[in-house]
Parts: C-alpha cells; structure tokens; sequence
C-alpha cells in the first residue's frame, strides 16, 4: 500500500491538504487519468497534467493534475510505501529535501508516455453487432426504497 499526500488547490484562500490510500503505482496512475475531463494530448492542454523527469535535484517537483480548464488542481507532494518508506517527495513535507527513487522515475516516464498516447477500452463494431443479434440482455433486479 501507499499513501499519497497532496494538495487540493482552487487558489491561495482555498486549498486542502489531502492524504489518499492506493493498492500501488499503478492504481495511482489509474486514479490520476481518470480525474481528467479535458483533452491533455493536445498543445493547450499538455499542462494540465505535468509528471516531473527527477533526473536531477531541481527537476524534482510536484506532479501535477489539472482535471479541467477553471477547476481546482491536485499537487501530488508525497508519495510513502508502508514497506520502504517515501519514495518520492518534491520536499514540501520533509523539510526541503527532495527525494526520487528509481521506481517512481520509470513509473513517471510511464505516465508520461501514457499521457502522450492514451489508450481506452472503446467496444468494436462486431462487439456492438453481438449485443443487437438476438443475444439476451442480463435481468437486473430493481428495488425500490420506501
């Protein structure tokens, strides 16, 4: 399990600091694409969603997730493995000292690259044709609440 510590920002009189609990990396990156409402691939929108390089000390820094034009921005500061200890911090939490390990740095570079060439599950043609060719739909039971 990790823990993520990070901001909920609108602006300077509204923010809130917030800590989320994730099975892995992997179900953060899934919990961070999923936030996004807007089109990031494309030049207006590659800032709203920003995973630092950490290659070097000043290219550490928060990532940053940006659902939507207007909206409130999620600063991810910190991030703490319940085995090994933190395993990325931009050093807001831990007195200015910046830390990446090497995990976190592929696992950055594989948001990046997801950023850059999303994938969905969208259904195909002969899937759609399946569900209109006499094949039955799932019951699904109703309850009502009096």
């Amino acid at each position: 399990m990790i823990t993520v510590r990070m901001i909920q920002y609108w602006n300077d009189y509204h923010k809130k600091e917030l800590r989320e609990r994730f099975g892995c990396l992997e179900e953060l990156a899934d919990w961070i694409f999923d936030q996004m409402r807007a089109d990031y691939t494309s030049g207006r929108g590659r800032d709203l969603l920003s995973f630092p390089k950490c290659d070097t000390d000043d290219r550490i820094y928060e990532i940053s997730v940006r659902p939507e034009y207007g909206g409130c921005v999620f600063w991810i500061k910190q991030i703490e493995d319940e085995n090994l200890g933190i395993i990325f911090s931009d050093g807001t939490f831990t007195a200015g000292q910046k830390h990446c390990t090497k995990v976190v740095r592929e696992w950055l570079a594989g948001c990046e690259a997801r950023k850059k060439n999303p994938v969905f599950d969208f259904a195909s043609d002969e899937t759609e044709t399946l569900l209109f060719t006499g094949m039955e739909c799932p019951k699904i039971a109703h309850s009502v609440s009096t």
